[in-house]
């Protein structure tokens, strides 16, 4: 095993299945640049919408068509129990992997869906350099932090966004909410 030295840059097909090239050599493709994405939040509210009684323990699959009717895959989806949704926690199986995951990727319109483990994606946000740099670095601290703040904020106001369209079918089911299990220390003698 090699301690220390200089690192390589690029990355193999043994670490990533999906590269592109980029500036210094092969790198990890990332989530942005697929194809098409799946997302457990989606199948979520559909199904809400469909009107299929979720529960914690339901599971089903799904088949999914992101493009051309020739392209269909089967995705298995299951509920777990969720104190912060109210049916519970929508989950999707990886194909490959069988993992539980929240999101399956295409990174291209010809491959099998799959997790962001298996096809081994990167975030964008993973490059990105919170050190300040150039000369008004000291002054306006890395801009990083700003662009981070900035997609928070973004991904807070869709969440809402998304719950406002939910509610109406959260509220005409006659689902209790799943009871919250806190721990009760014993009274002392």
């Amino acid at each position: 095993m090699q301690r220390g030295g200089r690192r390589p840059r690029g990355v193999t097909a043994a670490d990533a299945p999906v590269s592109c090239v980029g500036r210094w050599g092969r790198r990890r493709a990332r989530v942005e640049q697929c194809w098409a994405t799946l997302a457990a939040e989606r199948v979520y509210d559909r199904l809400l919408c469909d009107g299929v009684p979720l529960t914690p323990g339901w599971h089903g699959g799904l088949t999914w068509t992101p493009g051309p009717p020739a392209h269909r895959w089967n995705v298995t989806a299951e509920v777990r129990p969720n104190a912060v949704w109210r049916c519970g926690r929508l989950f999707l199986r990886c194909p490959r992997c069988t993992g539980r995951v929240t999101r399956v990727y295409l990174p291209t319109a010809d491959a099998d869906p799959r997790c962001r483990r298996c096809w081994g994606l990167s975030y964008e946000s993973r490059s990105w350099s919170y050190k300040p740099c150039g000369a008004l670095g000291p002054f306006l601290g890395p801009v990083a932090y700003v662009t981070t703040g900035v997609r928070r904020d973004e991904r807070v106001a869709v969440s809402r966004a998304r719950y406002a369209a939910r509610r109406s079918a959260l509220w005409t089911r006659s689902v209790p909410r799943q009871p919250v299990s806190r721990f009760t220390p014993p009274a002392r003698a």
